[in-house]
């Protein structure tokens, strides 16, 4: 289904646009419109406009590959800026001179050889670019050009926004890529949502198997880098994590490790004492206060170097 708006409100939603971002949406218009090209804005940054919520993300998408490289090219060419190409995932990024960067990307569909796999990608129509996504209210687009301005929105992702809801897109989401669930529970912390029903379910099957296990180490750590982002999150974090059976999924030794609220606690307001919360040189960063509280609360002989 795709639930439209009147071009009217859109419009009024886009005037909602901060001046920088403003300002760069509005070059895209312009470039994009002098190549003949339709461009769309997707994923976060519409997510938190549609919210009332700060954003900086521009994430734009195209159907065609050539087209998207065009667009690419030609942003570069108009804006300035380190452009690098992602072949394998049919992506651009432009990194700006003042430290914004925003991707061109064509309209693709993903195909996964097993769980927990890199994807192959293919080039698709904008609504399979959608619906691959991780949730609904990432899946909702916004034309910038031509105008007028349009939303596409295939999984009614404003009305999980409206009721405060994550939800999967296909019922072999997090099988497919199970770092989602990592995302899940950070967007849980950051908006106050929660998952439905089956994508709550969904999530528990997925790590019961051991999927998780699949994922590369480097990926795994950046996941959970952005899961405990600050001291102050640490508890919250562990606990949802160990009634999802998160810990267990990622090593069976974390059955039913969860760190002493006490420690958690000492270590939070240290923390916060010694302001780690902000960069200083030393000081550790709190996913790694999450990963040694995790470890010590295992059984002396579980413990790993």
């Amino acid at each position: 289904m795709n639930a439209g708006l009147d071009p009217e409100p859109v419009s009024a939603l886009l005037a909602r646009a901060p001046g920088p971002l403003a300002r760069r949406l509005d070059s895209v218009r312009v470039i994009a419109s002098g190549l003949g090209v339709a461009v769309w804005w997707v994923g976060g940054g519409v997510r938190d406009l549609l919210r009332g919520a700060p954003t900086v993300d521009i994430d734009l998408v195209v159907e065609g590959l050539a087209s998207a490289e065009r667009l690419a090219g030609a942003l570069a060419d108009g804006l300035g800026g380190r452009l690098r190409r992602h072949e394998r995932f049919l992506t651009s990024t432009l990194e700006l001179a003042d430290g914004a960067a925003f991707d061109v990307a064509a309209a693709r569909s993903e195909t996964y050889d097993a769980p927990g796999a890199l994807p192959r990608v293919n080039p698709a129509g904008l609504d399979q670019d959608l619906l691959r996504r991780d949730f609904s209210i990432n899946a909702i687009a916004l034309r910038i050009s031509p105008p007028p301005p349009e939303l596409r929105d295939p999984s009614n992702g404003r009305l999980d926004l409206a009721a405060g809801i994550l939800r999967v897109l296909h019922e072999v989401s997090f099988r497919d890529d199970p770092t989602r669930i990592l995302r899940g529970l950070r967007f849980e912390r950051r908006f106050g949502f929660h998952f439905d029903a089956a994508t709550e379910a969904q999530a528990r099957e997925v790590l019961a198997a051991g999927v998780l296990a699949a994922v590369s180490g480097e990926r795994l750590r950046s996941d959970l880098a952005r899961l405990f982002e600050r001291p102050e999150e640490l508890w919250p974090a562990f606990t949802r994590g160990a009634g999802l059976g998160l810990w267990r999924g990622i090593d069976s030794g974390l059955e039913g490790a969860l760190p002493d609220t006490g420690r958690v606690a000492d270590v939070t307001a240290a923390a916060a004492t010694l302001a780690w919360t902000t960069p200083v040189p030393g000081a550790p960063s709190a996913w790694r206060l999450a990963l040694l509280l995790l470890v010590e609360s295992l059984p002396r002989s579980r413990r790993r170097s």
